[in-house]
């Protein structure tokens, strides 16, 4: 590896930079002091290994900055220099004062969030960019340390170029990620794409962006869905220029004799991800929407009337469309995965009772799933739900309490993940550092559950590849994956990057723990918390979740 030179020529410098931090432009100075020219990636076979790289312009601009990766040598065996996938990190900006927007304009910060597919990038004078770099570890390469070298130069200028060194240490496990006992939830707004986009829901047009968007989220390993089965399911939080900001993929009509239920867009939905691979749970929202309010096609128009399930009139509305819901599921074939979908503020004895009362015409019924807080108060009524999830900061003020309950359902054959939303910390913001995003995963599985959920994947603001700043919550919130600049599609985050490494990270803890490995395990020193007051993490803070992370890295390898 002779000829591997120093970071910096005349034109420009380039380096490896930590995975944890969120750096600005203004961190400039700070950062082109502490980059890296050699990097060596502990992986596992069947893994994917991932690093950053900093490329910083001097006096000039530089135009097509190039990034080559040779192959890795290691004695006689080698991996392909074209296992490593090149995406160029682009910036969005932020809302940096706390939730909500502002006044549109100001108090904003530029993140490196959106990770593209280009594998080229400009840089502007005393400016710098971001690189993403993926090295796909082949399932049957043998085990060993494999030397490589990374190549930047500007594309008209060949002849200026640094030399990185890159190292894989290949380990002799390898990664199943196929491993059962620990999932991933994010709950998907299918409408917002085709809003986005201009497209009629669930037209070819619009199944062709949300096999992108749904090919990142199946990537994961993620096989749930979110559908729902009433208008403004959550109340109107999401971004819309329409009138109902989350439509229900349930019509429903009005008529002399009753209501006449048309389900098209849930058919229409459900289908398409059984095209995407299997479908192990439909979350449908929500027996409880927010206002208790429910949306009503009737003369042209859609009216909004409150049915309150104390009221023998309204439970009965709600029992014959339910009824029709579970024979409509069945017939396709998929009530045996469907699951009414409560969240806290509709837990109540008459909601889960009128679930549970829902037969078919071959006796059978729904599943139950739930989101709360307050599981030491309504302990019984979690029992009753086959697939609950807690609030981090729930789950981590009553540590004791959750894991008991973790451990009861788990011997009920009941399900039990964590969530992370809007006013948590560590969090999955846009401004949160890329650390957190990984932390909170990982903190879950270590706190029992088994599996994490967010909203949301792809509820988009108006033009998030600008803008990512929400009316309500924290900027990047809603969503975790971009449109696509040049064609109808979708793009990762960076925030989600970290949160496929986490997933990988995990099975391969569990994947240690089944074979009974002596792994190291060490009790994270940061802990959740709520974040209304202090909306991101302190820098110390963020270094406490950065030890926790490499202590739990060590741990795999």
């Amino acid at each position: 590896m002779g000829e591997i030179n120093v970071c910096s020529n005349h034109f420009f410098e380039a380096g490896f930079i930590d995975l944890d931090m969120n750096y600005k432009q203004e961190d400039y100075s700070m950062l082109i002091k502490n980059i890296e020219d050699s990097v060596t990636l502990n992986v596992w076979k069947n893994d994917i290994g991932i690093l950053r790289l900093a490329i910083f312009a001097k006096d000039m601009d530089l135009e097509n900055m190039i990034i080559k990766v040779s192959d890795f040598l290691s004695s006689d065996m080698e991996i392909s220099g074209t296992n490593v996938k090149i995406s160029v990190i682009n910036e969005t900006s932020a809302f940096s004062l706390g939730k909500g927007n502002g006044d549109d304009t100001s108090d904003r910060k530029k993140v490196f969030d959106v990770v593209t597919n280009y594998e080229t990038t400009n840089v502007r004078k005393d400016r710098f960019s971001l690189v993403l770099m993926e090295v796909e570890i082949p399932k049957d390469v043998e085990a060993g340390i494999y030397n490589g070298k990374v190549s930047v130069y500007i594309e008209d200028k060949p002849e200026e170029v640094i030399f990185l060194e890159l190292n894989l240490d290949v380990k002799e496990l390898e990664l199943n990620k196929d491993i059962k006992g620990f999932d991933i939830e994010l709950w998907q707004y299918p409408y917002s794409s085709a809003e986005y986009y201009g497209l009629e829901p669930f037209s070819t047009k619009h199944l062709e962006v949300l096999k992108d968007i749904m090919r990142i989220y199946r990537y994961m390993g993620s096989k749930a869905i979110t559908a729902t089965i009433v208008e403004e399911a959550w109340g109107g939080q999401t971004y819309t220029k329409n009138k109902i900001a989350y439509p229900s993929m349930v019509r429903w009509d009005k008529k002399e004799n009753g209501y006449v239920y048309d389900y098209s867009d849930l058919d229409a939905w459900i289908k398409f991800n059984e095209t995407m691979g299997e479908v192990e749970k439909i979350a449908l929202y929500s027996i409880s929407p927010w206002n208790n309010s429910i949306g009503i096609h009737e003369n042209g128009e859609v009216k909004f009337y409150k049915f309150v399930l104390k009221k023998e009139s309204d439970k009965k509305i709600w029992f014959d469309f339910l009824t029709s819901l579970a024979n409509h599921l069945e017939a396709n074939g998929w009530l045996d995965k469907s699951f009414i979908a409560i969240d806290e503020q509709g837990f109540s004895e008459e909601a889960f009772d009128l679930v549970e009362s829902i037969k078919t015409k071959n006796n059978n019924g729904f599943k139950i799933s739930a989101a709360m807080d307050h599981f030491t108060e309504k302990k019984e009524l979690a029992m009753r739900v086959d697939d609950l999830t807690i609030g981090a900061n729930a789950a981590t003020s009553e540590q004791e309490d959750f894991s008991s309950m973790v451990d009861l359902r788990d011997k009920s054959g009941l399900k039990t993940t964590i969530y992370s939303c809007t006013g948590h910390a560590p969090g999955q913001f846009t401004l949160s550092n890329p650390v957190e995003a990984y932390w909170i995963i990982v903190d879950a599985w270590k706190r029992g559950a088994k599996g994490f959920l967010r909203w949301a994947l792809d509820a988009w603001v108006d033009n998030p590849l600008i803008d990512t700043s929400h009316k309500m919550f924290e900027p990047g919130d809603c969503f975790l994956v971009y449109p696509d600049y040049e064609k109808m599609g979708a793009l990762r985050s960076f925030r989600l990057v970290r949160m496929q490494e986490a997933i990988r990270d995990i099975q391969k803890a569990m994947i240690l723990d089944e074979m009974g490995a002596n792994r190291r395990v060490n009790d994270f020193s940061l802990t959740t918390r709520n974040n209304e007051k202090n909306l991101y993490l302190s820098v110390f803070e963020t270094l406490k979740a950065s030890m926790d992370v490499k202590l739990f890295k060590e741990s795999l390898i």
